[in-house]
């Protein structure tokens, strides 16, 4: 299954703080209203994938052995799936920092160890413009899996009911 194109430059963009207002709130467009107007989203960071070369600066990342199988009683082999007498597959993790100061992490999920990495996560030419470039997420084998998620825990919801 193949995964859309993610333009993370304008559709995946971490926001920091909320307030009590509307986030739809229109900001000003100096910088100094960005960091006195109350009541807004704030932008902390940005990737255009324009410089593919630094995605993974220490490489791309390692599988390991899957420890997330036992962490409740539903996952792959929790109490839940044993006792109706089914046996977890082996699995494999990969995770990896990227982006300016490594704001975003891959985690990738497989039950190979000889799935390649850059089949599921790799940066190609914008199909509506070659000139730009676009992270690819895919899982080209039902049993893989990757997400693209903020490195840092985000802030919690300051929006009241």
């Amino acid at each position: 299954m193949h995964v859309a194109v993610v333009r993370l430059s304008f559709c995946a963009l971490l926001f920091g703080s909320l307030s009590k207002s509307n986030s739809q709130t229109p900001l000003k467009q100096d910088s100094a209203a960005l960091d006195t107007h109350h009541g807004s989203w704030k932008l902390l960071h940005e990737e255009n994938f324009e410089e593919p070369d630094a995605l993974f600066r220490s490489g791309l990342p390692h599988w390991v052995p899957d420890t997330f199988q036992a962490t409740d009683e539903y996952s792959d082999s929790g109490t839940h799936f044993k006792q109706l007498g089914i046996t977890a597959p082996a699995a494999v993790r990969a995770e990896g920092s990227f982006g300016n100061d490594d704001w975003l992490t891959a985690a990738a999920y497989s039950r190979s160890n000889l799935t390649k990495f850059s089949d599921l996560f790799q940066v190609v030419p914008d199909p509506a413009n070659p000139a730009n470039h676009v992270l690819k997420i895919s899982s080209p084998v039902h049993t893989d899996g990757i997400v693209v998620r903020p490195t840092a825990q985000l802030p919690p919801d300051t929006v009241s009911p």
